[in-house]
């Protein structure tokens, strides 16, 4: 979410920085591509912004604005991180302007999902009137904005009203850009750069299929929302938004015309059973490509002499037993209440291994400490005692572990407390010498 003064993260060192994040990271891209054109290198910008993620930023500055226009503060502060986003890319486009660079870039502008709702429609912020929302494989989980600009080259004004997706990104670019790819690399998507170029429908344009999963954590299967998308054709499984259960005379999967019915009213699932039959067999085709090597998290890996230093962030652990969450945003581990408790990240060591200094990210109350805590990798193990009380986030050293090469997992867990242990934000692993 947007927010401001914090601490950022470049090639393994933390940095804090002053001002709005998205503003800095502006400034940060900016020089990033100063240095790369003033030194004759083309460039290639990956920038995305935290402002609209999160719309709880009443202390933005823009906020007053706009609760001033009688909106509720939730839709003020959602408000205010527009125009901060907004205001931003308009930096970068002047920047490029002035250096005369705009005619040679391409701008690519895009969302990752749809707004967060609940499974009623009932809160959260607008959403067109799609059915669902992040986390959903309905049309308004996962319909989003892309718009690309390269003066010159693409007609203002043009759309493109056939199904793409996020795969495409790469082979567009490569296209756009007459590069090649490596070689026996395989592409999933397919370049839109035919359409962007026309400024429209191209003659010949194949009849697509787009696949959609989201997995519930601990990587439940049987409980994922699942999508099979056609230009037309919407087939999907979502237990969280579905609006028949599953019975005798309905399989779980709904089926939607999108060109009749975009806000997916009628199930006809019931109607064009063979349809929906043909496209849960490709879902399982696809299904079976793409997890050949199975299905689960992706270890982190260490020991790249280019990054002696990794983060590794309370949202991206495996969670066990009764902990639990006091932050909306899920950047934090809290209410841990019973020894079972336990955090842990699946890791990569590569190479040769060796010694990684272990940081803890923490905040806890007085009446909670002291907390005992072990954190360890296999038979590797650091008992720590946690008796500082702060009610900011405060990083300490805890030990250093010896990893062998191989996959395992980094486990963190509590030994003793009285309460509730400490929150955790994050672990950080420092290769010794570094």
């Amino acid at each position: 979410e947007e927010s401001s003064d914090v601490e950022l993260e470049h090639n393994g060192k933390v940095h804090p920085t002053t001002g709005r994040v998205t503003d800095v990271l502006t400034d940060e891209a900016i020089s990033f591509m100063a240095r790369e054109s003033e030194a004759g290198k083309p460039f290639f910008c990956f920038l995305p912004y935290p402002a609209t993620h999160s719309s709880d930023s009443a202390a933005d500055p823009l906020f007053d604005k706009y609760r001033a226009r009688d909106l509720d503060p939730n839709t003020a502060a959602a408000y205010a991180e527009f125009e901060t986003l907004d205001s931003n890319v308009g930096r970068l486009v002047q920047w490029l302007d002035s250096r005369k660079l705009l005619d040679q870039t391409i701008l690519w502008f895009l969302s990752d999902n749809g707004p967060a709702l609940a499974p009623d429609d009932a809160s959260g912020r607008f959403n067109g009137h799609l059915r669902g929302g992040k986390g959903s494989v309905h049309e308004g989980g996962v319909r989003a904005p892309s718009f690309v600009v390269w003066p010159g080259k693409i007609p203002p004004d043009s759309k493109f009203r056939r199904i793409t997706a996020h795969i495409d990104i790469l082979p567009t670019l490569l296209d756009l850009c007459q590069a090649s790819a490596v070689r026996n690399t395989w592409i999933d998507g397919m370049s839109l750069s035919p359409a962007l170029l026309t400024g429209g429908q191209p003659e010949r344009w194949p009849n697509r299929i787009l696949f959609t999963s989201w997995t519930p954590p601990g990587y439940d299967v049987r409980n994922a929302s699942v999508a099979v998308r056609t230009d037309r054709w919407l087939a999907l499984r979502d237990p969280r938004w579905r609006r028949t259960p599953p019975s005798e005379t309905h399989s779980g999967w709904e089926l939607y015309d999108l060109n009749a019915d975009p806000h997916e009213w009628t199930d006809l699932s019931n109607d064009y059973p063979f349809l929906i039959s043909d496209m849960r067999a490709d879902f399982s085709r696809w299904m079976d490509e793409t997890t050949d090597d199975g299905l689960g998290p992706v270890p982190t890996e260490i020991g790249h002499p280019e990054w002696p230093v990794v983060t590794l962030r309370a949202q991206d652990a495996t969670l066990t037993g009764k902990w639990g969450s006091s932050d909306d945003t899920q950047s934090l581990l809290s209410n841990w209440t019973d020894a079972t408790d336990e955090a842990s990240w699946p890791l990569e060591v590569v190479g040769e291994g060796g010694a990684f200094q272990i940081e803890i990210e923490y905040r806890a109350a007085a009446a909670n400490l002291p907390c005992r805590m072990r954190a360890g990798w296999g038979d590797k193990q650091i008992d720590l005692s946690i008796t500082e009380a702060t009610d900011s986030w405060k990083r300490i050293s805890i030990g250093e572990i010896e990893f062998a090469p191989g996959e395992g997992a980094f486990v963190l867990r509590p030994l003793e407390f009285r309460g509730k242990a400490i929150e955790l934000r994050q672990v950080r692993l420092i290769k010794t010498g570094s």
